[in-house]
């Protein structure tokens, strides 16, 4: 367990700015097999020459090309027809190969009907049925593999997986909440991904209020991200009871994540397709 002068000597020093993530749009997009915008589509759309170069390379078993001619299939663009059971099944052949990407873009399909890669786009629940347990549980096996994703057609990364489900796990998305799995899956986001937004972390447990009880679960996150200034302000005129509470439950928060890793080990890397 740590000590207090070990504590003080923590929360004594300045910490590195927060970097701040995207927030996750927890809300569903509009049904429909098309409802992106037209020039939406036309800007994600694949050349010809990009698509022949996948249908390769599905042919030699690369599971990137068959993930990329998936998401194609969902929603069609300017060279390929929508087609939902071409992309169903080949999400399917993917995810049973356990490849990340493709149970992060089949996870979000199966809990919302959304294609995370391409905002503003959604199937509706007549032509997809929702099957949320599945759905979260591709996206725990997706956080398993990778902190976050590529998007294969903007060339920039999806918001962290393990922070996605702590939110879910909020009660957004039709997930049941729960208190227990939203702490675990952001302690994974902070322990394993780096997450360190420490203002994230003052919004969500502190907000406007002083109550110590509420500062001491605020420095919990602090203590675990090592927000070393934000962990001084909050802990400052706090009872040491408090705060050796706090140093505590971080150490609980520790522990859960190894725990965790029993059945979805820590990610192998920051971001890959």
């Amino acid at each position: 367990m740590r000590t207090f002068a070990f504590f003080f000597r923590l929360i004594g020093a300045k910490a590195s700015p927060a970097v701040l993530l995207a927030a996750m749009a927890c809300a569903p997009a509009a049904a429909g097999n098309n409802s992106a915008p037209e020039s939406q589509r036309r800007a994600d759309a694949l050349s010809p020459a990009e698509i022949k170069r996948h249908q390769q390379g599905e042919m030699n078993g690369n599971l990137a090309s068959i993930t990329i001619l998936a998401l194609e299939y969902i929603h069609g663009s300017r060279h390929v027809e929508s087609n939902l059971p071409k992309a169903i099944a080949r999400f399917e052949q993917v995810v049973a190969k356990r490849y990340g990407p493709a149970e992060y873009g089949f996870g979000w399909l199966l809990l919302t009907g959304e294609n995370r890669y391409r905002p503003g786009t959604a199937t509706s629940e007549a032509q997809l049925r929702r099957n949320p347990q599945r759905g979260v549980e591709l996206l725990k096996r997706s956080a398993a593999s990778s902190c976050s994703y590529r998007d294969p057609y903007r060339e920039q990364n999806m918001p962290q997986v393990a922070f996605e489900l702590s939110e879910l796990y909020r009660g957004h998305s039709g997930v049941p909440a729960d208190a227990q799995e939203s702490a675990l899956w952001l302690a994974r986001s902070i322990l394993h991904c780096g997450f360190d937004d420490a203002g994230y972390i003052r919004a969500r447990f502190l907000g406007q209020d002083r109550d110590s009880m509420k500062k001491a679960e605020a420095l919990n996150w602090l203590l675990l991200m090592n927000a070393k200034e934000e962990g001084r302000k909050v802990a400052a005129g706090m009872p040491a009871g408090r705060i050796k509470r706090a140093m505590k439950n971080a150490e609980k928060l520790r522990n859960a994540v190894t725990a965790s890793e029993a059945w979805y080990p820590a990610p192998r890397s920051a971001a890959r397709q």
